[in-house]
């Protein structure tokens, strides 16, 4: 995120969509194995911020997923 503007784009209640996601998806729903620790878009590069566009991920998934999409 650094050098972006999505943090400024985000919903006023994103703190809380992003507790609800994590409660929602604990296990990372890419491998499947380690503990979710972030909110990703399932549609990369989008302001969508509505809990059925998002999912629970671990921070390696999350790197490689955001590294792949060109974030």
């Amino acid at each position: 995120w650094a050098g972006s503007d999505r943090v400024r784009r985000l919903p006023s209640g994103w703190k809380k969509i992003r507790a609800r996601v994590l409660e929602r998806d604990p296990i990372c729903e890419l491998c499947g194995v380690r503990p979710s620790s972030h909110c990703d878009h399932i549609k990369a590069k989008t302001d969508d911020h509505r809990e059925s566009q998002l999912q629970g991920v671990c921070a390696e998934c999350h790197g490689r997923k955001s590294s792949a999409e060109g974030n």
